[in-house]
């Protein structure tokens, strides 16, 4: 199967709600992001492809798992290292 996995970063800019995503590794990225916008959910998401599926309708929710604001800023590398392992 392969495995997609990626941040969903929902956000208010200007009082208007907006959504981002950042590959898992972009680890660096997500966080600058994180501290510089008014943040109303992330999550951590892994949806697959089974390989021998082709068109992207196929895709399935694997995991997710809702991250608190609160907790972004001292989230760390090993935490999504560890995400990954659950699935």
């Amino acid at each position: 199967m392969s495995v997609l996995e990626v941040w969903r970063v929902e956000y208010l800019k200007s009082g208007e709600a907006k959504s981002k995503s950042f590959n898992w590794f972009n680890f660096k990225d997500l966080k600058k992001f994180v501290v510089e916008h008014e943040l109303t959910k992330v999550v951590f998401n892994a949806t697959g492809l089974p390989e021998s599926q082709v068109r992207p309708g196929n895709t399935k929710n694997i995991y997710e798992v809702t991250v608190p604001k609160e907790e972004m800023p001292d989230l760390t590398q090993a935490w999504v290292e560890e995400q990954r392992r659950a699935y």
